[in-house]
């Protein structure tokens, strides 16, 4: 190998140079070309960055075209309790509670629905006077005269023992309800998307939302009055919030006028729809947390 080298360059070469040609020239002859399993592996490898590639291309596609942060804040914040209208029951205490009265809510939330059919089925027949117990999904809501204190307390302790996440609200704008539903095509997703926006956008209008379930209040019409004063009983399923939608995917988030009216009727009329695969949880409202401080 040297004798070639130094044929092929007339000039002589030093020392370090022509050491370093030796050894390329010996690794050259003697490198033996990959079998054709270490060939496969390779083009594997090959083939498999190429696919992981356009697999993060389509994800920042999309992440760039409906917004990164609400891209990502729907992915790790989605809901997980289920909710159909099969799974709604209420139940009422002796006595109707005065429309628009001050009501302590009790919302408590389990791991199966089961749970939360069982602790309704317990707790329904001692409900005291003027309450109103409401099986919502994975949850029961229940509203106590805000006065009773003591009862409030009293349920509170009997809920938590049974396994059910406890939230206890004294205003029901304090708790959030957060909603998710798979609508049947895109034209219902695009319809259903346009009537609650065009109900929470109009918020302080006192129009009767799309689920309000009197037939005899228009959707989107102005809600009836008592004299000068708004109508509390026609307005228990009022709600303010926001609306989005990601393919067939709506996301809602609501806080309502009495949270044992309100979410039921919501659940009921998507389901009445065509809306299926509801999700939701019920989170803390950060005004609740500025209230308090």
């Amino acid at each position: 190998i040297i004798d070639e080298i130094e044929r092929r360059f007339p000039q002589p070469l030093a020392h370090r140079n022509l050491a370093r040609l030796t050894v390329q020239a010996y690794e050259a002859i003697n490198a033996r070309p990959p079998g054709w399993l270490a060939t496969l592996a390779l083009t594997g490898v090959y083939l498999g960055s190429f696919a992981v590639a356009l697999v993060a291309v389509a994800i920042f596609t999309v992440a760039l075209h409906f917004g990164v942060e609400h891209f990502l804040t729907q992915a790790m914040e989605a809901p997980r309790n289920r909710v159909d209208a099969a799974s709604l029951e209420v139940r009422r205490g002796p006595g109707e509670p005065a429309a628009g009265a001050r009501e302590e809510t009790i919302v408590a939330t389990f791991a199966e629905p089961a749970e939360a059919e069982a602790a309704f089925d317990r707790f329904g027949p001692e409900l005291p006077p003027r309450a109103t117990l409401l099986r919502f999904g994975q949850s029961l809501v229940l509203a106590l005269p805000a006065e009773d204190k003591q009862a409030a307390q009293q349920w509170s302790a009997r809920v938590g023992p049974t396994g059910g996440e406890v939230q206890v609200a004294s205003d029901p704008r304090d708790l959030i309800l957060t909603l998710t539903a798979i609508a049947p095509d895109e034209q219902a997703a695009d319809e259903i998307e346009q009537r609650l926006r065009g109900y929470l956008v109009a918020d302080g209008l006192r129009l009767a939302p799309p689920w309000h379930p009197d037939p005899a209040v228009a959707p989107l019409g102005e809600l009836p009055a008592a004299g000068e004063a708004p109508n509390a009983a026609a307005e228990r399923f009022s709600a303010t919030g926001v609306v989005a939608r990601t393919g067939l995917i709506l996301h809602v988030t609501l806080t309502f006028d009495r949270l044992v009216d309100g979410p039921l009727a919501v659940v009921k009329w998507l389901a009445a729809q065509g809306c299926a695969e509801m999700r939701y949880r019920f989170d803390e409202s950060p005004f609740r947390m500025i209230k308090e401080e």
